[in-house]
């Protein structure tokens, strides 16, 4: 209360991203905060499509006949159709699309073309924008980002790992202080650790790796420094913790 539109930002994860952009959508346009899009989806049922098509998906290997796989196949798609009839029943469409045009505050939004809850292709809100033609960093609108995450975590799957573990994490930074017009201070934040050397982490992060090592000394390991090096199929950096 009392703070101003444009000094906040909403994030939200997966199906809290559908909410964020509904919550900053029912807001007078002028008076929308910034939002934070992490790894959002387009619509529920995408989201069910999206698991038939994990569920679908051919294995490298694997025998059966095209016959078994096309009756399962089919046999999903049932299964998905039925869920949306009850999404639609219940009132549960959520339509992160939907709500998104209704936003006219910046935006930011983050995927992972691997990641294993949101299948890219069937269910990423950053997909289905492309398809639309409603390109990041088009001057018709220039209000909304896309970063794109590609590290790999052994210790965390592709949708859950928290952002600050990804390699664009400055990037995202930058924009969030960008989205609440605190760009100024940021800039004397790095310049006030590049000339002190004072490059320590924030206290939240700090907390999180101390949670971190906690939950590693009862299995018998402390060590969680990442290690960086470049994916096997040259998809970015790939980061794994030691």
């Amino acid at each position: 209360e009392g703070v101003p539109a444009e000094q906040i930002i909403l994030h939200g994860l997966s199906i809290g991203a559908c909410i964020a952009a509904h919550v900053a959508g029912s807001q007078p346009k002028g008076a929308q905060p910034a939002t934070l899009l992490d790894r959002p989806f387009s619509t529920l049922y995408a989201v069910v499509d999206g698991y038939v098509a994990f569920a679908t998906a051919p294995v490298p290997g694997a025998r059966g006949s095209c016959l078994k796989r096309c009756f399962f196949t089919c046999f999903a798609k049932s299964v998905a159709s039925l869920i949306w009839l009850i999404l639609i029943a219940t009132g549960w469409q959520g339509r992160t699309s939907r709500a998104w045009r209704r936003v006219h505050s910046m935006r930011i939004v983050t995927f992972h073309r691997r990641d294993n809850i949101i299948h890219y292709a069937c269910a990423s809100l950053h997909h289905a924008l492309l398809r639309a033609k409603d390109l990041p960093g088009d001057p018709q609108n220039p209000a909304w980002h896309a970063v794109e995450l590609r590290t790999l975590d052994r210790r965390w799957l592709p949708h859950d790992m928290p952002l600050y573990l990804d390699g664009d994490w400055p990037s995202i930074q930058r924009l969030i202080w960008e989205a609440i017009g605190a760009v100024d201070e940021l800039r004397r934040d790095s310049a006030g650790q590049a000339a002190t050397g004072d490059h320590r982490k924030p206290p939240w992060a700090e907390r999180a790796i101390t949670a971190a090592k906690t939950s590693l000394s009862r299995a018998g390991s402390t060590d969680v420094r990442p290690e960086t090096r470049d994916a096997a199929d040259g998809g970015g950096p790939y980061t794994r913790m030691l």
